[in-house]
């Protein structure tokens, strides 16, 4: 019995999220803020794992594993995601390309595909990386400290 009442609000949810563009103008409405200690934060962020098109695509991969007509609204959100363009944003396993290539690579795995865009993805991550980790091996030649270590966190950091 509650298997199939949790089946059918996965059903309501996944289909109030089908549309990207409907789902980015709502949930980015400048009024719908979350209200934490601190000033306000916006519900929405196009590249982030947890509020934005990277996490929805997740939604959509996994349920594509038993209905493989839903593998077109993880396609869409992926393209919303890759449409918001590069930000100089922190990059993080939780947000920018690195979530979205999670994303990407989480959705190949169930259909496929997927190749041309991951190869670009996996490009953009390494330049960054390669150009923080120059930065830092400049700083330590200097004498002066690599950074905080939050940087090299597993999932926040570059490593992540």
């Amino acid at each position: 019995m509650h298997r199939g009442a949790a089946a059918r609000v996965v059903a309501e949810i996944a289909d109030r999220l089908a549309d990207p563009e409907r789902v980015a103008r709502t949930a980015g409405a400048p009024d719908n803020l979350m209200h934490y200690p601190g000033d306000p934060q916006p519900v929405w962020d196009a590249l982030q794992l947890s509020d934005g098109h990277p996490g929805v695509a997740l939604l959509y991969a996994e349920l594509a594993t038993t209905d493989a007509a839903l593998r077109h609204r993880a396609h869409a959100h992926l393209s919303a995601g890759l449409a918001a363009g590069v930000r100089p944003a922190p990059q993080s396993l939780f947000g920018g390309m690195v979530a979205l290539a999670y994303a990407g690579h989480t959705t190949a795995a169930g259909s496929g595909g997927y190749t041309a865009m991951l190869a670009g993805l996996d490009r953009h991550i390494l330049d960054r990386v390669r150009t923080r980790a120059r930065a830092d091996l400049e700083r330590t030649r200097a004498g002066e400290p690599a950074g905080a270590w939050s940087r090299y966190d597993v999932l926040a950091g570059t490593a992540g």
